[in-house]
Order: C-alpha cells, then sequence, then structure tokens
C-alpha cells in the first residue's frame, strides 16, 4: 500500500512523494537490530474522516503503538486542497450526526477518532472553540 505525503518545496509548490510505510517501518526495524533505534510508542498522522487512516491505525494499534491525529478537523487553507473540493465542516453527512446529536461539527469530528482509540491534537485559533467545542466530545 502507498502512502502519500504532499511536501511543499521551498517555493510553496507541492510535492508529492510515493512512500510505502511498510518500507519505512521495515528500515525502522533494520536500525534496531544493531540497537540503534527502538520500536516507536506513539505514531502521529493526519488522520480526520477524508483521510482515516484505517489500516495504518489498525497496525499500529496491534504492534501496541498509540496514534496521535494531528488536523483531525481537516486542513481546508491547505495550499494543495482544490477550492471545488469540500472542506469537513461543509460535509452534509457530518453536519447531519452533528444535528441529530446536537453537537458541533467539531465536536463530532474529534469523537469519530476518540472512539477508535486516536489521541487528539486540534487546532484552533477562536477561544471559544478550543474550550466548549474541542472538550465537550464525550
Amino acid at each position: 500500500m502507498k502512502i502519500r505525503d504532499e511536501l511543499v518545496d521551498s517555493e510553496g509548490f507541492t510535492v508529492a512523494v510515493e512512500t510505502s510505510f511498510l518500507d519505512t517501518w521495515e528500515g525502522m526495524e533494520e536500525l534496531n537490530k544493531p540497537g540503534l533505534k527502538n520500536k516507536p510508542a506513539n505514531n502521529q498522522i493526519e488522520c480526520n474522516p477524508y483521510l482515516s487512516q484505517e489500516k495504518l491505525i489498525n497496525y499500529c494499534h496491534s504492534q501496541g503503538i498509540t496514534v496521535t491525529a494531528y488536523s483531525p478537523l481537516g486542513l481546508p487553507t491547505r495550499p494543495w486542497v482544490k477550492p471545488d473540493k469540500l472542506c469537513l465542516f461543509q460535509d452534509p453527512n457530518i453536519k447531519n450526526i452533528a444535528e441529530k446529536h446536537q453537537r458541533t461539527i467539531s465536536q463530532v469530528l474529534l469523537r469519530f477518532l476518540v472512539q477508535r482509540e486516536v489521541c487528539v491534537i486540534p487546532k484552533s485559533t477562536t477561544p471559544q472553540h478550543m474550550y466548549l467545542d474541542n472538550l465537550q466530545v464525550h
């Protein structure tokens, strides 16, 4: 399985790099043989309903590795996201779930990951969102 890593070069252009996380993992295991590298305790990855990372999360959990998700609310301002693509906050399915359970979209997105035993690192520049939305996930 290939995972597409998106990098930005010095001029701000997106550069796509195809990498197999299993190849990377095997390389890390090779480092462990001479005592150069220990098994990771946590894998921090971008993860949200549009980038669910299900296989990687399942693999990490099967190896006793916790997973932390950054950008659990998505990154609608990323330069490589096409303007015609919906962001998570515009997705009608997510909106319907939030309305049905009388929660905010942020709460639904965070709960999606918490229920999968994934730690989350939500980012917000609005204090109200930080305290009211992000902390009331239960």
